[in-house]
């Protein structure tokens, strides 16, 4: 194996093995911060919150494979 692949493995695993020794509080702020920086590196808007989900509207009579298959048809 190349010296410089070897050395990017080894940094991966103190990477993971870091990550792995912080609270899950931690992670989860973590992984919401990587979620909204990658949307916006696509130019989508922010990803919601939880707080935000939970105010949603159910899913209708009008969501799922039969809505679905009426777009697809243009009805």
């Amino acid at each position: 194996m190349p010296p410089d692949l070897q050395k990017l493995f080894e940094a991966q695993a103190r990477w993971q093995r870091a990550r792995a020794l912080l609270p899950w509080h931690e992670k989860i702020r973590m992984a919401e911060l990587m979620r909204a920086t990658a949307r916006s590196l696509r130019g989508e808007s922010a990803s919601p919150t939880v707080e935000s989900a939970r105010g949603a509207t159910p899913p209708t009579a009008e969501s799922g494979p039969d809505a679905l298959a009426r777009t697809a048809r243009g009805g």
